[in-house]
């Protein structure tokens, strides 16, 4: 689209009624959204690989794993059974 008619496009606007407003913007947001939040995800990745850099880095972990991609495991788990009090009892009654 040249800029001619991009500006043509923006002064079409002003003739719009406010319903008609309300779905050019549903539709823009609608077109966005996906950008946006791929956008918003590659940054909280890369925020979280550079904390796993410098926690490497200090020697608090030793090794960088890839993320967990597999979830089968972990839907299929099932609680051990233990015997004795809950654990959650033993941890209030040690705090007092």
């Amino acid at each position: 689209m040249t800029h001619s008619e991009f500006n043509h496009l923006l002064s079409s606007i002003n003739s719009l009624s406010p319903e008609q407003m309300r779905q050019l913007r549903h539709e823009l947001d609608n077109r966005l959204a996906p950008s946006v939040t791929e956008n918003r995800q590659a940054g909280e990745q890369q925020v979280s690989l550079q904390l796993q850099q410098e926690l490497l880095d200090a020697g608090i972990i030793s090794e960088l794993r890839p993320p967990i991609t597999d979830l089968t495991p972990y839907r299929n788990r099932q609680a051990v059974p233990i015997q004795g009090e809950p654990i959650s009892e033993t941890v209030i009654r040690e705090r007092r």
